[in-house]
Formats: C-alpha cells, structure tokens, sequence
C-alpha cells in the first residue's frame, strides 16, 4: 500500500498514513458488509495458518520470490550458514545469557503486553553491561594480560552483532528450504496457495475511495 501511494516506508508519518487508510478500509467493510469481512478474514486465517505448518514466511511466498528460487542459490545459503556458525556459536555463548534472562523476566512479570517490549529493553540493558564485565574481570583475572582483555572486550560485542544478524539470516534461509523443498516434492500445492494469495490480494477490503488496492 505505501509503495502504491508513493509513500516512505522508513517514515513514521506515511507508516502512520497507512495504517489509518487500513483501518478506515477494515471499518467501511465492516459498516457495509460484516459477513463478508469475516469470510474474508477466515480465509486469510487459513492461508497464514497453512504457511506456519509449512514454516514458509508469508513475506517469503511471493511469485518473485518462488521464481528466483534455484537450487544454487539454496545451496550457497546453505554454505554460508555452515562457514559462519562457529562464528554464531561464539556470539551465542558470550551474549545470551542477559538477552534470555530479560525475555523470561519480562514475559513473568510484566502483565501488560505493550510494556513487555521495553522493560525487556532496559532488563537486557543494564543486564548485558553487568554480564560483560564480569567476563572482561574473569578473563583479566585468568590471563592477567592487559591485550588479551581488550580483545574480548571488543570480540563480545562484535560477536553478539554478529549473532543477531546471522540468526535473522539462518531463520530465513531455513524458510528458503522449506519452500525449496515444497517445490520439488509438492509443486500442485505452491501453486494452489499462489492461486489462494492472488484471491486474497483481489478480494483485499476496499475503502470507499478505493485507495486500498493492494
């Protein structure tokens, strides 16, 4: 939709353009034909409940996407998950603990959702910093070499970046495969879901300028 408007998708105002053109669609549709709308959000439902089983991102299944997708490419997403997971390991090792720990904090305690998200923030904080320079003072203790300590005082952060982008890539090249995999062994029903997606796209709820078209 902010593609087709001409809208920036980095921008929180045109973000905010479109969802309110989003929700006066859902609304007009709702105010004019309820049965509808909800035959359409059922379908929907089981077109997103359909790619969970699958573990295929609905962002993931599009016509372009499926197209571009080869067994070479799949298998160079494959090689360069496998180069880099030492890598990955490392930065699981020495950063994770405080993530996990903020994450179970917060899902325990904190009973409204919209604040999970930043007492998760600000737990992971001053958690990770703490987590930090306990392992810079264990590694000065058992080294007792100044360089050493600010190797991994700079390696812990590094990696911990580095870890956080390769897991966002692992989860999409295991989607790449999944959709790979359905590909070769069930093509009847790649394209079923495709035939599915296209209907939903056309059958979207229309606002009454029509200017929610895609």
């Amino acid at each position: 939709l902010m593609q087709g408007k001409g809208l920036n998708t980095g921008k929180l105002e045109d973000d905010y353009k479109a969802n309110c053109r989003l929700a006066n669609a859902i609304n007009h549709m709702h105010n004019r034909d309820h049965d509808s709308l909800k035959a359409f959000k059922h379908q929907l439902r089981n077109y997103h409940e359909t790619l969970d089983k699958l573990q295929i991102p609905h962002r993931l299944f599009t016509p372009k996407n499926i197209e571009g997708l080869t067994f070479v490419s799949s298998a160079k997403d494959l090689f360069v998950a496998g180069a880099g997971m030492l890598l990955h390991l490392l930065g699981i090792a020495l950063n994770y603990l405080p993530y996990r720990l903020a994450y179970r904090t917060a899902d325990k305690k904190v009973k409204q959702v919209h604040f999970h998200a930043s007492i998760n923030f600000v737990i992971g904080m001053f958690g990770w910093i703490g987590y930090y320079l306990l392992q810079l003072l264990i590694i000065a203790l058992l080294s007792k070499s100044v360089w050493v300590t600010l190797v991994f005082a700079l390696l812990i952060p590094a990696t911990g970046l580095y870890s956080l982008k390769f897991y966002s890539f692992l989860k999409k090249t295991t989607a790449r495969w999944n959709l790979f995999g359905l590909m070769q062994n069930n093509k009847e029903m790649v394209e079923v879901l495709l035939l599915h997606r296209q209907e939903l796209i056309e059958n979207t709820p229309k606002s009454p300028n029509g200017d929610l078209n895609n």
